[in-house]
């Protein structure tokens, strides 16, 4: 489909931006940059033309990953259209890596704050562990804290 054909299907406008991303499928990664957006997609810019599948992540540089799909490609601009919550495991796996590539550096309270914002994963152990590592974490802090008071001798 061509680029035209893209935007007359639109559903609503879309705003100017010039952000960088990458398009991640299966083992495959590609930097892009997103042109434009809309509350139902973005156009993305990639360096060169690319065979791209149907479905596909779209991988922001805070981590996010978000289900998308190809909707259209005109050299080396791409029209991809957000998968709504639920249809796509994929973007439940990439952000479960990513907040465990954190939590393997050793950023519990961010991989836990990171957590929080996935929900969980709608997982009540995952959440219940989560909790437990933070609490034992704010446990150690005050043991520790304990430790450091400076006392003087009577």
């Amino acid at each position: 489909m061509d680029q035209t054909a893209g935007r007359d299907k639109r559903r609503s406008n879309r705003s100017g931006m010039l952000k960088r991303a990458q398009i991640v499928f299966g083992t495959s990664l590609f930097d892009c940059h997103i042109i434009d957006s809309n509350d139902t997609g973005v156009r993305v810019r990639t360096a060169s033309p690319l065979p791209l599948p149907e479905k596909l992540i779209l991988r922001l540089p805070d981590g996010l990953a978000l289900a998308v799909e190809r909707r259209w490609s005109s050299g080396t601009e791409v029209g991809l259209e957000f998968v709504p919550d639920g249809r796509n495991d994929a973007v439940v796996a990439a952000r479960a890596q990513a907040i465990y590539a954190v939590l393997a550096g050793g950023r519990v309270t961010d991989a836990v704050r990171e957590l929080s914002e996935s929900r969980f994963f709608g997982d009540p152990l995952l959440r219940r562990a989560a909790f437990e590592v933070e609490a034992a974490r704010a446990r150690l802090a005050d043991i520790l804290q304990s430790f450091a008071v400076v006392r003087t001798p009577h």
